[in-house]
């Protein structure tokens, strides 16, 4: 037996879906603002900061940026081109024991 749905039925049905589409899309917006401020609690902001140290002997650019290097460089090349340029070093040019360099290190702290 077929019964026919009113009209009111039919709006009752109607606002009930709406309501229910309403409430899942407040709970998923919810959901992923919750998610996107966990990970911005997480993610710990790095300072960039600059030393000045004394070339022992025996040290080299390779040896000082294995030291000293962070996740913010790509690669040693990368870290040993930014100290030669923070220390106008061309190329080509030596560092020799008893010099000073300046070279730029990674802290999470606030010093």
């Amino acid at each position: 037996m077929n019964r026919r749905v009113s009209k009111a039925e039919l709006i009752v049905r109607r606002r009930k879906l709406i309501l229910f589409l309403v409430i899942i899309t407040i709970l998923f917006a919810f959901i992923l603002s919750f998610k996107s401020q966990v990970t911005a609690s997480n993610s710990r902001e790095e300072f960039k900061y600059y030393t000045s140290i004394q070339i022992q002997s025996g040290d080299s650019l390779w040896s000082i940026a294995d030291t000293y290097i962070s996740t913010d460089h790509n690669n040693r090349e990368e870290y040993i081109r930014e100290v030669r340029q923070i220390n106008h070093i061309g190329e080509y040019e030596d560092i020799h024991a008893g010099e000073y360099l300046v070279i730029p290190y990674y802290s999470y702290e606030v010093l």
